[in-house]
């Protein structure tokens, strides 16, 4: 006698379009461009919203607290710490781990090879220091110069998974 299969239950259809939702997500998420479109995108609104009349609301985003906390042990800091001194941190650690992996066996091995872009990357952090330094010179907001040799390669790596 043959055994019967138990009837399996139809899947919730909440369940199901969750489901969907995130297998549309990260296809998504495995297409080259979109972390250059996100960048485009976010620049885009953040530099409309820091520039009319409701940029306090920005401000006060970036200032927002947040804790994480287990226990009595808890750290509050602002988003705009969070992001700069921590996803950026991790960012630079990725770009690092990369170039050194292209130094040591890949498409900078060689110092013919490498010639152009060690030419490019120090044209891309002395170049923006030096406008930024002009258009600032003798301001308070001199200080400042090592920001725009720091977002060029957020820019430059957004651009460049644009493009393919």
């Amino acid at each position: 006698m043959a055994s019967k299969k138990p009837a399996s239950s139809p899947i919730p259809r909440p369940q199901v379009l969750t489901e969907r939702a995130l297998s549309a997500l990260e296809r998504f998420s495995h297409i080259e461009a979109v972390s250059g479109i996100v960048l485009l995108l976010a620049a885009i609104v953040a530099f409309l919203w820091a520039n009319n009349a409701i940029a306090e609301s920005y401000e006060h985003f970036w200032n927002a607290e947040l804790t994480i906390g287990i226990g009595h042990l808890t750290i509050s800091r602002s988003l705009h710490f969070l992001v700069n001194d921590g996803l950026m941190t991790v960012f630079f650690l990725v770009v690092g781990a990369e170039i050194r992996q292209e130094i040591s066996d890949g498409a900078l091995s060689s110092f013919k090879l490498a010639t152009l872009p060690i030419g490019a990357a120090l044209g891309g952090v002395l170049v923006p220091a030096l406008i930024y330094t002009l258009l600032n010179f003798g301001t308070p907001a001199s200080s400042g110069w090592a920001v725009p040799t720091a977002t060029d390669i957020a820019f430059a790596v957004g651009v460049l998974a644009l493009l393919g």
